[in-house]
């Protein structure tokens, strides 16, 4: 047996494996063009800096995250981080911030807007990982339309690098009476 690879295999494999990697975002949902601040359209999974963090529960009927309840002025996110590098991590509502585009005006929200119900740890070590709920506080509900950009940065000293999760308002369903 051969194991002899000829110029042509060599590209034919090259431009799949090309494809496989360009198209593994699209099935994420996520967008990974900007490899710094990585943005997720809704709930899903991102990793950035060895660290993955996780924003919504997933269904595994559906495959897929459930929607968060954007209504009120309290909106929880379930979440949970995970550790894949040798140094620790320090996670605390500074590590969060919430920005709010309604109409022209844009918004940006910190702690004290900002908490974490059961995420905090100062010191997670490698392999470890931390659930918990992070919670937002607006002065006022959103409206319809109104954008809701989520950002973690999971280490304050590579503060360039973020994991972003965008929500937008929808309308509220209406029901009609049938007779």
């Amino acid at each position: 047996m051969s194991l002899a690879f000829s110029r042509r295999s060599f590209l034919k494999y090259s431009a799949v494996a090309a494809v496989a990697v360009a198209g593994a975002s699209l099935f994420s949902g996520c967008d990974q063009t900007d490899t710094k601040n990585l943005y997720c359209d809704g709930a899903g999974s991102i990793t950035v800096l060895q660290i993955n963090a996780v924003l919504g529960t997933y269904d595994d009927n559906a495959k897929k995250y459930k929607d968060i309840d954007l209504s009120g002025t309290t909106i929880d996110f379930p979440f949970q981080v995970t550790v894949g590098r040798t140094n620790n991590l320090g996670i605390d509502p500074y590590n969060f911030k919430v920005t709010v585009t309604s109409g022209k005006t844009v918004t940006k929200y910190s702690y004290p807007n900002v908490t974490l119900k059961g995420l905090s740890d100062p010191n997670l070590e490698n392999s470890a990982t931390a659930s918990g709920t992070v919670s937002v506080t607006l002065p006022s509900a959103l409206k319809d339309g109104d954008k809701l950009v989520l950002t973690y940065v999971p280490d304050k000293t590579y503060a360039e690098y973020s994991m972003n999760w965008t929500f937008t308002k929808k309308a509220a369903e209406t029901t009609t009476a049938t007779k």
